[in-house]
Parts: C-alpha cells; structure tokens; sequence
C-alpha cells in the first residue's frame, strides 16, 4: 500500500496525469476530443464532479452480426440512447 501511496502522489505532481472514474472514460470513448479531455481536466476535483446517474435507462439498438444476422442490442444509459449500438 505504501508504495501505492507514493506512486499515486508523485504521479499527482505531473501535468498530463488524471484520474477519472470508469463512467468518465467511458463517456471520453463515445466523444473523443480536446474538448472532452478539457471537460475531464476541470472534474478532478471531487466536489465538483457530477452526480452518478441512479435512473439510467435502456436502449433497444439494432445490430448486424459479423455474418450479416440482424440483431438487437440492449444498453443502459442516462444520456440519449445512440443511433447505433457503439461497437469498434
């Protein structure tokens, strides 16, 4: 733990260096940009994050499979369901 401790501290003392909450990169992964990152910068203090969602709803998304079958996906969200089911 110790030498968690110090990694934790001296990693705090570079610039480049965040530490956000899973939802927050998640929310990164779905809108890539400099902005988003500046947005992230701004939430490393903690009484200024926002509040988790404890309401999400589900999202009915059509999906094709690698072999063409149509399918559907299902994910929770608290922002407005996607188009698309977010795949790479």
């Amino acid at each position: 733990m110790d030498g968690i401790h110090k990694f934790v501290k001296w990693s705090l003392t570079l610039n480049d260096i965040y530490y956000i909450t899973a939802t927050e990169l998640l929310l990164w992964m779905t809108e890539p940009s400099i902005e988003t990152l500046k947005n992230l910068k701004n939430l490393c203090n903690e009484s200024q994050r926002p509040k988790a969602c404890d309401k999400p709803h589900t999202c009915e998304l059509k999906h094709v499979e690698a072999d063409g079958t149509p399918s559907l996906r299902y994910m929770s969200t608290c922002n407005v369901c996607p188009n698309t089911y977010p795949w790479i």
